[in-house]
């Protein structure tokens, strides 16, 4: 839920507020509303939902790292998802991209605000014409473990 209530919710019991308080819950709180807002602002997240042209795996084979990244597709925007589902950093991660432009990191759930560790942080970067995997170019950057990070990117030449 939007805290992360320690109980399960019950339909006879009021949503235990008081949870807030805790550090724990008051920064997973500031996580949901953060992704939450992010969500609101970019639609390539939800507008094609529904079509396929809105999804592309950009890496569902790197089970050695146990990294999952795609690229979600909607409302003029192109956003890249990168999740590590191990315990370890992976601070120099090649991921791949469709062409070339520039990437910025809109969201990384291990910063410190959101009771993570903090360990990396990207900056906007240019995207290179090195091919990796299955796309034409590709950029290198920080994972942390046990993560997820959103991308979005401008392609040369357009303001998005």
């Amino acid at each position: 839920n939007e805290f992360a209530q320690l109980d399960e919710w019950k339909i006879t019991e009021e949503i235990h507020w008081y949870e807030l308080q805790n550090e724990y819950n008051g920064k997973f709180a500031a996580f949901f509303r953060e992704m939450s807002q992010i969500y609101r602002w970019y639609p390539s997240l939800w507008e094609m939902d529904y079509n396929g042209v809105g999804f592309e795996w950009i890496d569902r084979t790197d089970d050695y790292n146990n990294i999952f990244a795609y690229i979600r597709r909607g409302g003029g925007q192109e956003v890249a998802v990168v999740l590590n589902l191990s315990t370890n950093p992976q601070y120099e991660y090649i991921l791949g991209l469709p062409h070339q432009g520039t990437i910025r990191e809109i969201m990384c759930s291990d910063l410190r605000e959101y009771g993570g560790e903090g360990l990396t942080r990207n900056e906007p970067q240019e995207i290179s014409p090195y091919p990796h995997g299955a796309m034409p170019c590709s950029v290198t950057v920080q994972i942390a473990p046990l993560s997820g990070h959103v991308f979005v990117f401008q392609k040369e030449g357009k303001n998005k």
